[in-house]
């Protein structure tokens, strides 16, 4: 799958053949291989309107909501240098930002964690009264740890 927020779209990085499909943008595959091969070390590509974030989550898969630890963003349509190098990105340092959903980001036949307990995960935590309300404050990290702390809800 691909998730879709807003005007953006992530996937595992073992997933952009059907990013490329849902945004159309077919040029992310030499583009992900170019920043492969500099060294960038991402688990997640995020495509934007032509903007594009590499996100490294070294829990991806061990944690039922993964951490971003840093994020490496090239502005649309600067992507590369004049000269064909890649270009410089705005990097980032998080560790506060979660992602939920893990399951939305990776292909059905994705091994890197259960699917199907990932999906009743967030069934879990969708069943909290008054979600709905508060699902923009949920992908901070302490804000979230409280929330299930309070809903008896294992991290």
């Amino acid at each position: 799958m691909v998730k879709k927020v807003v005007n953006a779209y992530y996937a595992h990085k073992s997933n952009l053949k059907e990013l490329m499909e849902k945004t159309s943008c077919y040029d992310l595959a030499k583009f992900v291989e170019d920043a492969e091969e500099a060294g960038y070390d991402f688990t997640i590509v995020k495509y934007d309107r032509g903007a594009v974030t590499l996100l490294k989550s070294s829990d991806w898969d061990t944690a039922n909501e993964p951490l971003v630890d840093v994020a490496y963003r090239w502005a649309p349509d600067m992507w590369y240098n004049e000269d064909g190098t890649l270009a410089t990105p705005k990097t980032m340092k998080n560790g506060r930002q979660i992602y939920h959903n893990k399951w939305q980001f990776v292909s059905d036949d994705y091994t890197g964690f259960d699917i199907e307990e990932a999906k009743e995960r967030t069934k879990t935590w969708n069943a909290i009264p008054g979600i709905e309300k508060i699902k923009n404050k949920i992908g901070n990290k302490t804000y979230w740890i409280d929330l299930l702390k309070e809903n008896n809800i294992p991290l």
